[in-house]
C-alpha cells in the first residue's frame, strides 16, 4: 500500500546496469515509475517465477510483470497502463561470475507517440565495488542516446553509494534544460533498498 515502485519499473531495475538508481539517464526508464495509493501484491517464488500486479483506487495506474530467476540467469517481462499511455518492458540479465550481463528494451504510445528506447550493460565486481557502464538509445523526444560508465560501492547489503559520468550523445530538451550534444554530467549519489 501508498507509493510503490511499478511492476514495470522493477522490471527495468533488475535488468539494467545501474538498477534502480536515481539519475542515471537511461532512455528505458518507464513513464510510470511510483503510483500514489496503489496496491501491490508479489507472489512468492515458484521454480524461479515471480508474478506482480499493481492498481489503485482511481484505476489510472495498473501493471503487472512476470521474472524469471534462477542461477545466473534474470528475466523478465513488465506491462504498465498509466493515464499517459501503455508501455511494456523486457528484460535479461545473465551472471558470467566474473561480470554481468544486461540487457532491457522499452516500448509503448505515451500520449500519441510511439517511445521505444534500448539499453546495454555491463557491471564487473571488484569486492565491495563494481564498475559499471551502459549504453542507450531511443526515438522519443529529449536524450537520443546516452552512454554512462561509473562505480557503485557497496556499504551494506542494502545501501550503495554510486558515482556516474554520463555523455549525451544528442541535443536534448530546449530553454533552460537542454543539454548539448556531447554534453557531460556526473552524478553523486546514495542508494538505499527498504
Amino acid at each position: 500500500l501508498g507509493n510503490q515502485f511499478s511492476p514495470i519499473f522493477n522490471v527495468v531495475g533488475a535488468t539494467t546496469a545501474w538498477g534502480l538508481a536515481a539519475n542515471t539517464n537511461t532512455n528505458t526508464t518507464p513513464t510510470n515509475v511510483r503510483s500514489s495509493g496503489s496496491i501491490n501484491y508479489s507472489s512468492p517464488s515458484i521454480s524461479g517465477f515471480t508474478i506482480a500486479v499493481q492498481g489503485d483506487g482511481n484505476s489510472t495506474n495498473t501493471g503487472y510483470s512476470v521474472t524469471y530467476a534462477a542461477g545466473a540467469l534474470t528475466a523478465a517481462y513488465g506491462f504498465n497502463r498509466a493515464s499517459a499511455g501503455d508501455q511494456n518492458a523486457v528484460g535479461l540479465a545473465y551472471d558470467l561470475g566474473s561480470a554481468k550481463l544486461f540487457l532491457s528494451s522499452l516500448s509503448g504510445y505515451i500520449g500519441a507517440k510511439n517511445k521505444s528506447a534500448t539499453e546495454v550493460g555491463v557491471s564487473v565486481p571488484f569486492g565491495a565495488a563494481s564498475l559499471v557502464a551502459s549504453t542507450s538509445s531511443s526515438n522519443a523526444t529529449g536524450v537520443k542516446t546516452a552512454s554512462n560508465v561509473g562505480v557503485k560501492y557497496d556499504l551494506s547489503k542494502r545501501t550503495q553509494v554510486y558515482y556516474l559520468n554520463t555523455v549525451n550523445g544528442y541535443k536534448s530538451n530546449t530553454g533552460a534544460s537542454a543539454l548539448a550534444a556531447g554534453s557531460v554530467t556526473n552524478i553523486i549519489g546514495v542508494q538505499h533498498a527498504f
